[in-house]
């Protein structure tokens, strides 16, 4: 046990010691670093390469870090990220308790909600298998194509097409390209102003660097609106964008 103890320190060593020398390091050097000869320290480091914790480099042979040091780093920060996302959400839903937040992110080649927090459940996130969104009638949708990469919004509209998914509601692509570009300008989406009809916000969600990581939909009940809808709609989507700010730093 000792022994599997003491192995198990020199490996997380060997790691620390490779990822602080971003250049590489060779065999000996790491033989040194241990105090221990270099098989030993070569039985230490084919473990760490059949886990693809460190790499092996030729001319000359030295030792880098891994593909997994970077799978678990990538693996961390969305983990945090996702993390702040959520604490962004329940604080929303305090200040607005009327509605129902909803996170959208893109997953394969569709935008889909991953998790929402429902008016009648405050306080309460519901985790969900992701939930496909329709092609261009969605609030999400156009926020996506909005804030999108100009690559990701042509791939996506070349594996949906408009006239199969986006005619019914908009009618002439021009129309939805139109609120797209307003939605990009003003930095939010509103749909639409009539009570007779769902009343939804659509505000990006934006990470360190301004990347882009997905958006919430706000989903307003008629009944509770005031009589200046779009006046109400438009400081819903002020205090999102508020709350999601802190996701930048």
């Amino acid at each position: 046990m000792k022994e599997a103890t003491s192995a198990l320190a020199k490996g997380l060593k060997v790691i620390d010691y490779v990822a602080d020398n971003q250049s590489g390091v060779n065999l000996k050097q790491i033989a040194e670093f241990l105090g221990c000869s270099s098989p030993a320290a070569k039985k230490i480091c084919d473990t760490l390469l059949e886990y693809r914790y460190i790499k092996k480099i030729q001319k000359p042979q030295r030792f880098v870090a891994g593909n997994k040091l970077r799978e678990l780093s990538t693996g961390q920060a969305h983990l945090v990220i996702s993390e702040q996302i959520t604490e962004c959400m329940l604080r929303i839903q305090k200040r607005i308790p009327e509605v129902s937040v909803h996170y959208c992110e893109y997953i394969g080649s569709e935008v889909a909600v991953t998790r929402y927090i429902r008016s009648q459940g405050p306080g309460i996130i519901c985790h969900v298998q992701p939930d496909v969104l329709l092609p261009y009638t969605s609030v999400a949708t156009i926020v996506h194509l909005a804030f999108w990469p100009d690559l990701t919004s042509v791939s996506y509209s070349k594996t949906h097409m408009f006239d199969e998914y986006g005619s019914g509601l908009w009618k002439e692509e021009e129309l939805m390209r139109q609120a797209i570009a307003e939605t990009r300008n003003k930095g939010y989406y509103l749909f639409p102003f009539n009570r007779d009809l769902a009343l939804r916000v659509g505000v990006p969600v934006f990470g360190k660097n301004n990347d882009f990581l997905g958006s919430l939909t706000i989903h307003c009940v008629p009944e509770l609106m005031p009589e200046n809808i779009e006046e109400r709609l438009i400081e819903i989507a002020d205090i999102c964008i508020f709350e999601l700010e802190e996701l930048k730093n």
